[in-house]
């Protein structure tokens, strides 16, 4: 059988190089230390992610930390295997996830032991602890995925032989209607918030002193803005946080999702689904962005809508965790977050009559079977009510062509 794989140029890296095997049709990998060689093929033919490999491995060999010559089957720890393939996520992958991989795999290496070798865990093990009670049904199988997908890794790297999670099926998703907000329970939340924050201000104006700290960060005073925003165009949370003046263009009532690198304060922002879009700006968006726009400090285009500290984005984890309490002192159910308003955004939208392909233009979703989890609240075609975005909502068809004009 002839080799299919790219022959690439042979690459070294002290005393580490690569090289396409023509012969077993696979990618080679030497290492050479003292007049000794040692080669391994490796299981992958992609020769991106072997070449990243490589440069991992080569880099761990030259600072001591992984030798050729040892049985990795028997002698790798699991500490370490979750080590070098978190190093190698935070290459090829965002931070977030990144964040989320090492939390969750740092957790079961803690929870099997210390000094355990990789190829020792069972899969009795690896299910006792993605499933346990505790967790909900989506976050067993967010573990489970982490998990399979690390252990077919170490697979691949011949730190193990078998994938303990291969014949296992994983977790049952659950399928339930996305959480919205009713009109009047999202009127009680928003009044909630503001009559707190009005009274937080009063305390604070009667003492005579300045908010700092973990205070300042819990304050939001602009938080019913935010969950106004969100529920007019759909945004998500890190959408939001991180939209500026220059993707606001009130004249033509366009709200651009794009992803950017401030380097001058210092922080950057891509769209989950990491391609840019376009939002109508509904009447309700328009009324928000004047009004932040009259009381506006920095000129700056670039600035940002919802600044922080400093000019920089707000923690998301700390607003979520802000609008959990504002939503427990209004009495709203506990399924209700901060994403739920997102999905009131859709669902009102639905119930409008507004046809789902324009829906999942403005929410941003890869596939229309994401959308198809509002189509229960279409009404009938003899009953669509006019939609309170009316012509802007037309234009969504168009976003694709007015993105690549900006």
């Amino acid at each position: 059988m002839s080799c299919i794989l790219p022959d690439l140029s042979p690459c070294t890296v002290r005393g580490v190089n690569w090289w396409l095997d023509k012969k077993r049709c696979r990618y080679r990998i030497q290492f050479r230390r003292r007049g000794r060689t040692k080669s391994i093929t490796h299981a992958s033919t992609h020769p991106q992610r072997v070449y990243r490999e490589f440069l991992a491995m080569a880099d761990d060999f030259n600072r001591g930390t992984f030798d050729p010559w040892a049985e990795q089957k028997t002698e790798l720890t699991l500490e370490e295997a979750v080590r070098r393939y978190t190093q190698l996520v935070r290459r090829e992958k965002s931070a977030k996830y990144a964040d989320q991989v090492q939390d969750v795999l740092s957790a079961f290496a803690r929870t099997v032991g210390t000094g355990r070798a990789a190829a020792a865990v069972t899969a009795d093990e690896l299910r006792e602890y993605y499933a346990a009670r505790h967790r909900s049904r989506a976050t067993q199988r967010t573990y489970f995925g982490v998990l399979r997908i690390f252990f077919t890794w170490c697979r691949r790297q011949g730190y193990i032989e078998t994938n303990p999670l291969e014949e296992i099926r994983p977790p049952r998703k659950v399928k339930r209607p996305p959480a919205y907000f009713m009109p009047s329970d999202f009127q009680l939340l928003i009044r909630t918030i503001e009559a707190a924050i009005a009274l937080k201000r009063s305390r604070i104006a009667g003492a005579g002193r300045r908010l700092s700290g973990a205070a300042a960060r819990s304050f939001l005073d602009d938080l019913p803005d935010i969950c106004r925003l969100a529920v007019e165009s759909g945004l998500r949370r890190g959408e939001l946080l991180h939209l500026r003046w220059t993707d606001v263009d009130q004249a033509r009532r366009r709200i651009y999702v794009r992803s950017y690198r401030d380097k001058r304060r210092g922080f950057a922002f891509e769209p989950k689904s990491r391609s840019d879009r376009v939002v109508p700006m509904s009447p309700g968006a328009a009324q928000i962005f004047s009004r932040r726009a009259e009381s506006r400090i920095n000129e700056d285009d670039t600035a940002l809508v919802f600044p922080g500290r400093s000019g920089k984005p707000r923690d998301g984890h700390n607003l979520s965790e802000t609008f959990r309490r504002y939503r427990r002192e209004a009495g709203l159910p506990e399924n209700l977050h901060f994403h739920s308003l997102r999905h009131t955004c859709a669902s009102w939208l639905a119930s409008s009559g507004v046809p789902l392909l324009i829906i999942k233009e403005m929410m941003g979703h890869a596939d229309l079977r994401t959308t198809m989890q509002y189509a229960h609240l279409l009404p009938d075609a003899s009953q669509w009510p006019g939609s309170r975005y009316h012509d802007e909502l037309m234009h969504a068809c168009n976003m694709r062509a007015e993105n690549e004009k900006h």
